[in-house]
């Protein structure tokens, strides 16, 4: 919706807008000046070139302020195409000074657009039809806006009627957008972290090259396949619990250290933080996992374990006692031998030799 500022007699609560378009029809106006519009002088042999009057001083002071005042671009183009009326704003868009005439625009567009809008509009002239073309214009200063210009025909008379908008903030707006939108594409790609976002169903929405590589699959075979027959059976009902529990707002995200098995059937061991994802109202449209591969330091974990295992059973059937101190000269690991091989007191009955002194014994 345009505002503009128009003159008192036009601004009374009486004044019926309605009313006023039934009777009138757009007019070419006069400024007493010349400084806020423009009429193109026409000959009387140039049939096309005509434009309608509008009877009624009054009417013509209305449209003409209201036109005025207009924050956008209107012009009028005759049936051969040639302007015959522009507003202010038509000026102001392409720097023209007062002694400038409105058919030399082309010095204010950007000069990487200009040869293809005077083209542009060279076969507009040899062929007049209704157009959307966008350009950018190029002030002294060197700042650059975008603008986007629409031709109609014109209702009620022969012609066109264009008007050129400033929509430099717009398409700053989406160049921002496709800047961030890039980067989250880019890293969503590239991060070596896997991430999936998922349906409340636990469908497999989407998800990155690292998520796929995780599980053996590529992204087309993993897509759309349910997360329960990924999951290992020992791990599925924590899994589906958690999950459960999510949805349900029991829980805002969590984090587990589980199995899942790849393509192969074989195990791998993740660690994975699910979250919900909310729209604007925050309402759960879906769900994000990160995964990350720890197969190998689970696998290590477990080896360790297993050596240490292996260790405590050597330590205690060896056919030798074994004590073991701390820098206090503490006892802290006896073998079964040396339990049996040293007399023990009530006090010491339970808890074998550990914590006590070799002095002592």
């Amino acid at each position: 919706m345009l505002w503009v500022a128009l003159p008192a007699k036009w601004r009374s609560a009486h004044c019926d807008i309605t009313q006023l378009r039934a009777k009138t029809v757009p007019a070419a106006m006069n400024d007493a000046d010349n400084s806020a519009t423009e009429i193109a002088a026409t000959s009387a042999e140039n049939g096309d070139d005509r434009l309608v009057a509008v009877a009624g001083d009054d009417m013509g002071a209305f449209h003409q302020a209201l036109l005025n005042g207009a924050p956008v671009t209107v012009y009028y183009m005759s049936p051969g195409g040639r302007i015959c009326y522009a507003n202010p704003a038509y000026r102001r868009v392409f720097g023209l000074a007062p002694e400038q005439g409105v058919d030399e625009w082309a010095d204010g567009v950007h000069a990487d657009d200009r040869a293809a809008l005077v083209q542009h509009w060279a076969e507009f002239s040899r062929n007049p039809r209704p157009i959307k073309i966008q350009f950018r214009t190029q002030e002294p200063s060197g700042a650059v806006r975008h603008m986007a210009e629409t031709v109609v025909a014109a209702t009620g008379i022969p012609g066109f009627i264009g008007t050129i908008t400033d929509v430099t903030d717009l398409v700053t707006a989406r160049d921002q957008l496709h800047e961030m939108e890039a980067l989250h594409r880019s890293m969503f790609e590239q991060v070596p972290i896997g991430i999936a976002y998922s349906t409340r169903s636990g469908n497999l929405m989407s998800c990155n090259p690292a998520f796929s590589k995780v599980f053996g699959y590529t992204s087309s075979e993993i897509e759309g396949k349910p997360i329960r027959e990924l999951l290992h059976p020992q791990d599925y009902d924590q899994s589906m619990e958690e999950f459960a529990r999510l949805w349900s707002g029991q829980i805002t995200d969590y984090t587990l250290e589980k199995r899942y098995l790849k393509k192969d059937g074989s195990p791998v061991w993740v660690r994975v933080t699910v979250a919900l994802v909310r729209d604007a109202a925050g309402e759960p449209i879906c769900t994000v996992g990160f995964v990350q591969d720890i197969s190998t330091r689970k696998y290590a974990e477990l080896a360790l374990q297993q050596s240490l295992s292996l260790i405590e059973a050597i330590i205690s059937h060896m056919p030798a006692s074994l004590i073991a101190c701390d820098a206090t000269g503490a006892i802290t690991l006896t073998n079964r031998y040396a339990d049996e091989m040293l007399p023990l007191d009530s006090s010491r009955s339970e808890a074998g030799l550990a914590g006590s002194y070799p002095a002592a014994l």
